[in-house]
């Protein structure tokens, strides 16, 4: 008797979890789902772009959205072609169609995630990008509809996650597809009036919620899909219900060659082959890299981005390619022709899009010619770091020059004592708090001189970022320890979209330990907040109204400390360079609450300060001689609030010039005090 073959039985949900895991060891963050997810959507949307030679109308959208008690995440594409290929309503028609091996079979494809066209060997044969979606979903159900191109026809597929384990679709098609969306979303949504495919996850996990609303998501975005922004212009959207912010271009990544030499950045191309071992030559359309000195390279995009099909799909650590000091500030990425890049995709590219297997060919070939190429860049370097070091020095000791010249003013100014103890109430010139700010308020030293020794802990080394307007500003804070002479060492930083009356967030660490991986001497818990995107808005930064556009700082808080030994005997003001491009910063103060110190920032970006920066004693002169000034206006300023009874035993003549009221006394006042101060320096 002829015996009947059985069928392997299987556990799709089972092959979902191994799926996901596979996801969560390449990309090795908590929200590794949402990373998955946007990167799987954008090339599958990408892909199928009308418009294959510049992408033109192509669009791509993410909405969070609730109806009714059920919550989706859509993704919603235009300018592709839809889920094109051979109608079907049947198991056997779906098969006849997947045996048949023809091409552009998308919708049967689409429907079937375990089943490939494609070759065991090529990355995403395993049908991940598809099960994603799925997974996604905590009712682990979704829907898809697309207006096809080929034939004009609408189409709504629900799949789902059947109680026998089984994943099952059923197909809807034109009116009876209609009257499906309808019910399934209580006639909110329209169907597709454009070429195009939708996604419908319904209920996604939490995880997807958090990075839609907080901003992780479309910093995923911009972090991977950079150069098809940057090349194409593509249109990418999320929509979290608060805000509506359109994905772009991370500035590290930006051709703006005055930027990036006002910014010290170094770049060198290349544009080569490189014969492998098979004496193959492969076509290398650019390899770019740069070079940071102040290591502010964002934690998101450090090192060199592999591109492939217009994605990011791995990032190559330059301090695991090239063991040199400091090496780690080279960032940059390598775009590969159509040879090559099919190549690696077939060859080499893991199954998830988020790595390459390099200890394949072509894969190891390339890698040993990138670590050349860096380890020539970094040999160049050299002169730059050691010209970059010298001039933080010179930097830093006409800083101390001036402040030891200062310090006998500024008491006897009454703004402070010597360093230690009670400091008085005269000095006002705090900035009020700004709607969109940093707090440090948890910020605490181990002991009250600021000085911390090997082993102790500063507590509350994070910042809280505040947004009192009633907009969301998708920004980027970092968090630091920065030495006096320039290293750093980045505690944390974070793209968010920071929400309109946002106050519980914290970025950074409860706790810091200084360990001997930081030299004896000084240095500073920084925390700044940028923007990472142009608006229309204009908003109170520091004493302006400023549009906030794309690089804008928002906010800067510093707070100084010294490892292994005592803080300099001098009133708590600094001096500190800062680079900045706005015409009329040249030189400012800043009040700490923190540590009731001020800190003089001048722009060592300005005509004035540039030719200066590197002489010492014409850097000193020019902080002594605006300090005085600075020194005298925020004396000026506590006094104009204080009693005036008390003016007379400062200096008689300022205290007429105040009880008078007459400003125009005020600046030939200060005119004098200045050329006192110089006369006494220089002679």
């Amino acid at each position: 008797m002829r015996k009947i073959p059985i069928s392997q039985l299987t556990n799709k949900e089972r092959n979902i979890n191994a799926i996901l895991d596979g996801y969560q060891n390449v990309v090795c963050h908590r929200l590794y789902m949402a990373e998955a997810l946007q990167k799987d959507a954008i090339q599958n949307s990408w892909d199928a772009r009308i418009d294959k030679e510049n992408g033109k109308n192509w669009k791509c959208s993410f909405d969070l959205i609730r109806i009714g008690r059920k919550n989706f995440l859509t993704i919603t594409d235009e300018g592709t072609k839809g889920l094109i290929g051979t109608k079907f309503d049947t198991p056997e028609k779906v098969r006849d169609i997947l045996l048949s091996k023809r091409k552009d079979e998308d919708l049967a494809n689409f429907c079937n995630s375990d089943w490939s066209d494609k070759k065991w060997s090529e990355g995403g044969n395993r049908g991940r990008g598809k099960t994603i979606f799925l997974a996604a979903s905590k009712d682990k159900k979704i829907y898809f509809d697309s207006y096809r191109s080929s034939d004009k026809k609408y189409v709504l597929v629900s799949l789902y996650l059947d109680k026998d384990k089984e994943i099952k679709y059923i197909p809807y098609w034109n009116d009876e597809a209609r009257r499906k969306l309808a019910k399934i979303c209580d006639e909110t949504i329209s169907p597709l009036k454009k070429y195009g495919t939708r996604i419908l996850i319904l209920n996604p996990v939490s995880e997807i919620n958090e990075a839609v609303t907080q901003g992780d998501f479309l910093s995923y975005i911009n972090n991977t899909w950079w150069e098809i922004i940057k090349k194409y212009g593509a249109k990418i959207i999320v929509n979290n219900q608060f805000s509506k912010k359109i994905a772009t271009l991370p500035m590290w990544y930006e051709n703006n060659r005055k930027e990036i030499k006002a910014n010290n950045v170094e770049e060198k191309m290349y544009s080569s082959n490189f014969i492998d071992h098979n004496n193959k030559i492969n076509k290398i359309e650019r390899i770019v890299l740069r070079y940071s000195p102040k290591q502010d390279v964002s934690k998101q995009i450090k090192g060199i981005a592999i591109q492939r099909g217009g994605m990011t799909i791995e990032r190559l650590k330059t301090d695991d390619l090239v063991n040199e000091e400091n090496i780690s500030n080279i960032y940059g990425w390598v775009e590969m022709n159509k040879e090559l890049s099919n190549r690696m995709k077939n060859c080499c590219e893991g199954a998830e899009h988020f790595n390459f297997f390099w200890n394949k060919k072509p894969a190891r070939d390339l890698k040993s010619y990138i670590k050349s190429k860096i380890g020539e860049f970094a040999k160049d370097l050299k002169l730059i770091e050691s010209e970059n070091v010298k001039k933080n020095k010179i930097q830093k000791q006409a800083a101390n020059n001036a402040i030891k010249h200062l310090s006998p003013l500024f008491k006897k100014l009454n703004l402070t004592g010597s360093g230690k103890g009670k400091k008085t109430k005269t000095v006002k010139t705090r900035r009020p708090n700004e709607k969109l700010r940093l707090s440090i308020t948890n910020l605490k030293l181990p002991n009250e001189n600021s000085r911390i020794d090997y082993g102790q802990k500063i507590k509350g080394a994070y910042v809280v970022p505040i947004n009192e307007y009633k907009y969301d500003f998708f920004v980027l804070v970092k968090v630091w320890i920065e030495s006096d002479d320039g290293q750093e060492i980045i505690i944390e930083e974070r793209e968010l979209n920071l929400r309109g009356g946002e106050k519980d967030i914290k970025i950074g660490s409860d706790l810091f330990e200084i360990d001997r991986k930081l030299h004896a001497g000084g240095y500073s818990f920084r925390a700044h907040m940028h923007s990472l995107e142009d608006t229309d808005i204009e908003i109170q930064i520091g004493k302006n109204k400023k549009r906030v556009e794309k690089g804008t700082e928002l906010y800067n808080v510093s707070k100084k400390f010294y490892v292994e030994t005592d803080p300099p005997e001098v009133g708590p003001f600094d001096f500190q360079p800062y680079p900045s491009d706005n015409k009329r910063q040249l030189i400012w103060h800043v009040y700490s609450a923190v540590d009731d110190a001020l800190v003089f920032y001048y722009n060592n970006k300005h005509p004035k300060i540039k030719p200066i920066e590197n002489d010492i004693n014409l850097l000193t002169e020019y902080l002594v001689g605006q300090g005085t000034m600075l020194l005298y206006q925020i004396k000026i300023e506590s006094l104009l609030e204080s009693d005036n009874n008390t003016l007379d035993e400062f200096d008689p003549k300022l205290s007429e010039i105040v009880k008078s009221k007459n400003i125009e006394q005020i600046f030939p006042y200060l005119l004098e005090k200045y050329s006192e101060t110089i006369w006494d320096y220089l002679k």
